[in-house]
């Protein structure tokens, strides 16, 4: 698995299909931060984005697949490569804690769960976080 820099001028296109595959709504390009694609023998898997702000939180967002590798091991074990591989450089660019909104009972619910995220179980909306840095470290 190679994960790479998503590339606006070459990657937007791609992504935005896959958005429509999957009967999501495309972001709007100005929205989108950094991110990162999942590619397995040079072909484009998953692809995810990471806000890092000036104070110390990264958020995980617009996580997706290529529709033509939904369900498959290849394409979990992409997602999750990339969310280790954003944990990782959140951390190493200081930040205390990273947030990602997700829908409930969701492949990434669960995954986050499993990865140590938390949420507030009364909210209407669940925005799991999890602290990746303590003070002083």
């Amino acid at each position: 698995m190679n994960i790479r820099p998503f590339i606006f001028e070459n990657d937007l296109v791609m992504v935005a299909k896959w958005w429509l595959g999957h009967k999501a709504n495309i972001v709007m390009p100005e929205l989108l931060p950094r991110g990162w694609i999942a590619e397995e023998a040079g072909v484009p898997i998953a692809v995810s984005f990471l806000y890092v702000g000036d104070g110390k939180v990264a958020l995980i967002e617009y996580t997706t697949t290529n529709p033509e590798f939904t369900g498959s091991r290849q394409s979990l074990n992409a997602v999750k490569g990339l969310w280790n591989y954003l944990e990782a450089l959140a951390y190493d660019e200081g930040c205390s804690a990273i947030f990602s909104l997700v829908k409930p009972d969701s492949f990434e619910e669960h995954e986050f769960t499993k990865r140590g995220y938390s949420t507030d179980e009364k909210a209407p909306h669940k925005l799991y976080a999890k602290i990746i840095k303590k003070e002083g470290e």
